[in-house]
């Protein structure tokens, strides 16, 4: 296996997550530019496909109806059409989908390790648990940066660079991938040539990217289906892990959000 082809597609997998760019140069038709088109297949050659995967089955679908405030706030989510009441660190869909935090406007769900943010009358989330993952021992660390409007700038930023030039992003993060068992692979990332990912981000040095709108990045994840996902999703929810703990960011995918 090429090592730089390798280290490009890991880096434009990694910017695409920071700032959900280079899922465009997926679901957009391809660019008439040839040189455009030659930074593409370099980050996503066909000796790669193994990181992509198969679609995963139907799971359960779940949309939030209603968020009753108070002290200990209770939500409305609908279950595959069945309306119930969960409240926080409840059991939504077992084994381990829970309900680790509750908003304003939306919820944060734990599906088993991977925490995608559910929007109050917004899209569904389907879940396709139970699946082979953990569900967090401790409470996640949260850090809300939608209301930031500097890392709502950053994020447009990177998507503007990333549907023109793709690989012009390369080395602006440093991404090291582990692979400690065959299949078992960790992306961890450092501070790169831009200093504002670590800077408006609350980033440290060895955090591990795990998932990204409630879709693990495991041996059986496809990420195909992250790419998918982000087209129209108006926050981005990252998973990462830092000293054994699980710390969620959710940033906002359009100004208004």
């Amino acid at each position: 296996m090429n090592r730089f082809s390798l280290k490009a597609l890991v880096s434009g997998l990694s910017f695409a997550v920071m700032t959900a760019g280079l899922l465009w140069i997926l679901a957009v038709p391809a660019p008439v530019d040839p040189e455009v088109a030659a930074e593409e297949a370099q980050l996503f050659e066909e000796e790669f496909a193994e990181f992509f995967g198969e679609e995963p089955e139907i799971g359960t679908q779940l949309f939030l109806h209603q968020i009753l405030p108070g002290s200990a706030p209770v939500v409305v989510i609908g279950r595959d059409g069945e309306e119930l009441r969960f409240a926080r660190g409840d059991a939504i869909v077992e084994p381990c989908l829970k309900l680790a935090e509750v908003f304003d406007d939306a919820v944060l769900l734990d599906d088993c390790g991977a925490y995608q943010l559910l929007k109050l009358n917004g899209e569904s989330f389907e879940t396709t648990v139970p699946r082979d993952g953990r569900s967090g021992q401790a409470a996640p660390m949260i850090a809300d940066l939608r209301g930031q409007s500097a890392v709502t700038d950053l994020v447009g930023d990177y998507h503007q660079r990333l549907f023109r030039r793709p690989l012009s992003l390369r080395g602006q993060m440093d991404v090291v991938v582990k692979e400690s068992t065959p299949g078992d692979k960790q992306i961890l990332l450092f501070p790169g040539k831009d200093a504002r990912l670590f800077s408006l981000l609350p980033l440290k040095n060895g955090d591990q990217l795990k998932a990204v709108n409630g879709i693990a990045l495991d041996g059986g994840s496809a990420l195909n289906s992250i790419y998918a996902e982000l087209v129209d999703a108006p926050v981005l929810t990252l998973t990462l892990e830092r000293n054994g703990r699980d710390m969620v960011m959710l940033m906002a995918m359009q100004a208004s959000e």
